[in-house]
């Protein structure tokens, strides 16, 4: 059976991909291993290695198969959504980048409804005044009081003065930036210290709300 009967007919891959086919009629072959096989993980590229070197009936189509199925985005352009757990902070003036969580305030746009009598039987939407929530920013307790000194100079002298830009970044497993969100005029207006008890042990968590002047993201 040559090559192009076999991706012709949707040919099933090994056990391991016996439930995935592909129809890569009228594809550059060449040019799909190329660019499949430099997106593989490391085990799939010796596996690959492996394939190539046996005398396995049909073995080009069978690599061919392989290759187009795993790279998710030679085919299919399948983008699998990003991971929450790396992130840093970054705050004007302030050296702390480490926290536990960060609990993002949404955006809210008001909405003015409005008609004349000229108009439809159907309301206007129209934009009003456009709302940010605060921010949260939990972290374990140490010595270091940055944070806790910004609230305490912002709640004593007001935040004339005190206001700062941030950024919260979204990292990838590499610990390169996926996304980056930055926010304008920021100030606390909410200090919680940590919960104490003696009936368990768990890391003592600080928390700091902040609220701010909108955001955007960049990335």
């Amino acid at each position: 059976m040559s090559l192009s009967n076999m991706c012709r007919q949707r040919v099933p891959l090994c056990e391991k991909y016996a439930d995935i086919t592909i129809d890569c009629e009228g594809e550059d072959f060449e040019e799909v291993v190329g660019k499949g096989i430099a997106g593989l993980q490391k085990r799939e590229r010796n596996f690959l290695r492996c394939a190539a070197a046996g005398s396995a009936p049909h073995r080009d189509g069978f690599i061919l198969c392989l290759v187009y199925n795993a790279c998710e985005d030679t085919m299919s352009g399948r983008v699998d959504p990003f991971h929450n757990a790396r992130f840093l902070v970054e705050i004007d003036g302030i050296t702390r980048a480490g926290f536990h969580e960060v609990q993002f305030g949404s955006a809210v746009t008001e909405v003015i409804e409005y008609r004349e009598g000229n108009d439809p039987p159907v309301m206007r939407q129209l934009n009003g005044l456009t709302q940010f929530r605060p921010i949260r920013l939990l972290w374990g307790m140490t010595g270091a009081t940055e944070l806790y000194g910004w609230y305490k100079a912002c709640s004593t002298a007001g935040p004339a003065g005190l206001r700062k830009n941030m950024a919260i970044v979204l990292l990838d497993d590499n610990g390169n930036p996926e996304a980056r969100w930055n926010v304008v005029n920021a100030w606390p207006c909410r200090y919680i210290p940590p919960d104490l008890t003696a009936r368990e042990c768990r890391v003592a968590i600080e928390m700091l709300e902040i609220v701010h002047e909108g955001f955007t993201r960049d990335l």
